[in-house]
């Protein structure tokens, strides 16, 4: 179940580019598709009461606990697939999710 969020790049650039997020944790790290949700964070940093617009690429990834090399593995996948598209600046955060905490009401 992870939950991959993005900011940094437009909601029509995330949705371009989207699919290849999703294969590289479906094909590369072994997680069912249909598990997989995306989603985009409109965010903007602000210091000393300005917009910053230093064209970083923000990635955070909420998931189950999963071992050490395979956040490391995800974290190369994204900056390397990043940096293909022009972007140098890219952020990668990784974040356990707590089953016991986890509340899905339908």
């Amino acid at each position: 179940m992870p939950f991959i969020k993005v900011s940094g790049i437009s909601q029509e650039k995330l949705c371009e580019i989207g699919d290849k997020l999703i294969d590289i944790i479906n094909y590369d790290i072994d997680v069912p598709r249909e598990r997989i949700k995306l989603y985009h964070l409109p965010m903007v940093e602000i210091r000393d009461g300005e917009e910053v617009t230093d064209k970083t690429v923000n990635i955070e990834v909420d998931w189950l606990p999963r071992p050490q090399e395979l956040c490391d593995k995800l974290a190369q996948l994204y900056k390397e697939f990043f940096n293909s598209l022009g972007y140098t600046k890219v952020r990668i955060y990784i974040s356990e999710i707590s089953k016991e905490r986890n509340y899905d009401y339908k």
